[in-house]
């Protein structure tokens, strides 16, 4: 959180147990949680937020960045595998110039999630910033 700062209500759309969501309001922003789990399917998601943040099934990465800037205002963070960069069929997603890719933050080190103890892909965070003016950046978290 102290590489990117974010104004506004923050929309976590697959909050699953709530980590990100915890670690939000740790550093004082106004979280919406929600889940398919509850109930609360993205998608079907019409109302605009200001930001989106959210580690998306990876299998639907790609539909929840694109409805992502559908219903965001100003910032969208993603938590994806650092591989997310390459492929054909995304390179039009990081050309957009209406909401472009800002900076892709890199973690050393594998994350971790719950249980999982061996990580076998690395991770980073990616902003589009709807402000942001050239090239994105590449940086590491360590």
């Amino acid at each position: 959180m102290d590489r990117e700062r974010f104004t506004g209500l923050i929309l976590e759309p697959a909050c699953g147990d709530g980590a990100i969501v915890r670690v939000l309001h740790r550093n004082g922003y106004d979280v919406r949680a929600t889940d398919l789990l509850d109930g609360q399917n993205f998608f079907n998601r019409t109302e605009t937020v200001p930001n989106v943040i959210t580690n998306p099934p990876y299998s639907h990465s790609l539909d929840f960045i694109l409805h992502a800037k559908k219903v965001a205002t100003r910032k969208i963070a993603m938590l994806l595998p650092v591989e997310f960069l390459h492929g054909g069929t995304r390179y039009e997603l990081f050309q957009d110039r209406l909401c472009p890719l800002k900076v892709v933050s890199v973690f050393s080190s594998r994350l971790s999630f719950g249980a999982e103890t061996h990580a076998t892909v690395g991770h980073a965070w990616y902003v589009w910033d709807r402000k942001h003016k050239g090239e994105p950046v590449i940086r590491w978290i360590r």
